[in-house]
Order: structure tokens, then C-alpha cells, then sequence
């Protein structure tokens, strides 16, 4: 199974950027953190180039998703502010994926960090 991550830093313009990277790489899945654009728009757009991804909006984290295959399949288990868990089909078996963005390091220390992974 092939994984990007990708900070967007809350660009609105990101988009044309993770198209071109999506198009070139064709990860599995595609994490992103602070994402604000439009995630059904890259969908669509991911689909009009013959690109089977699916959008998966963030819940209580700052992550998003895009899966190469139906949402229907992506099982949530768990969500904070600093990550997602989700079990996603692949081939024949099921794979856990955690995903996280602990906070910069300007604003936490080694005990925030520590509490957050205890949690996850």
C-alpha cells in the first residue's frame, strides 16, 4: 500500500497542487492535515481524470482523506484533534490506519505529546 501525507498550512489553493501529486504517485491513501479547500471538488476532479479516489472529511481531527476506492468500505474507529484511526480494505485483507498531526513544537511539550499518543 502506497501513503502520502501532505501539511496544507490551510491554503485554500492547494488543490491544482495535490491533483498534479495524486495524478504522478497514485498513492492508496492521501492524508492531508489542515486541509480547508474544497475536498469534493479535488474528488471530482481526481474522478474526471479517470482517478477512483474518495474524499473522506475530517470528523473531530484536523485530517482528511482521500482512499483509492468507496467510502463504504472505510471503517472509522476513533478521532481526536491530532488523529484518525480507520480500518480500509486492501486486496483481500483490512489494514488499521492511524494518522497523525501531533502539534508544533512551539506550542507543546514532551508530556502534551505524550498524553495525546497515550490516547491514539
Amino acid at each position: 500500500m502506497k501513503y502520502a501525507f501532505w501539511n496544507t498550512h490551510k491554503r485554500e489553493d492547494i488543490n491544482i497542487y495535490l491533483q498534479s501529486f495524486i495524478e504522478i504517485y497514485e498513492p492508496d491513501v492521501f492524508a492531508l492535515a489542515e486541509y480547508e479547500a474544497d475536498g469534493k471538488c479535488l474528488e471530482n476532479n481526481l474522478r474526471e481524470m479517470g482517478l477512483g479516489y474518495t474524499f473522506i472529511s475530517k470528523i473531530g481531527s484536523r485530517l482528511d482523506m482521500f482512499y483509492k476506492g468507496s467510502k463504504k468500505h472505510v471503517i472509522h474507529c476513533n478521532d481526536s484533534k491530532y488523529f484518525t484511526i480507520k480500518i480500509v480494505p486492501y486486496g483481500k485483507k483490512k489494514l488499521i490506519l492511524s494518522i497523525t498531526h501531533m502539534p508544533s513544537k512551539r506550542y507543546s511539550d514532551e508530556a502534551t505529546n505524550e498524553v495525546i499518543l497515550r490516547e491514539m
